[in-house]
């Protein structure tokens, strides 16, 4: 499947050098497979040291997340919206 995509940029398995991605078993393996090294993705490694950094800061972070719920509820939506023009953000979950 690979030799497909690669085809279909004219290039071929001896081009590839290094497969770059986070460190899952399937990107493990293909690398493996292919005989080239996997190099983790930057942003990935990025996002796994400020996780590790907010660790300290989990209560304040669980209490403001707290807050931005209640912010979204229409009534306290409308009070706010009277303030700023500014609106709360539910953090979203990543791998």
């Amino acid at each position: 499947m690979i030799e497909d995509v690669l085809g279909v940029y004219k290039k071929n398995r001896e081009m590839m050098r290094f497969v770059v991605g986070d460190n899952c078993p399937t990107n493990k393996a293909i690398a493996t497979r292919l005989k080239v090294p996997l190099i983790g993705c930057a942003s990935h490694r990025f996002n796994l040291a400020v996780c590790e950094y907010l660790t300290e800061y989990e209560d304040l972070i669980a209490e403001v997340q707290a807050l931005c719920i209640q912010l979204r509820h229409p009534n306290n939506s409308a009070a706010l919206a009277s303030f700023t023009g500014l609106k709360p953000l539910k953090a979203n979950v990543t791998r």
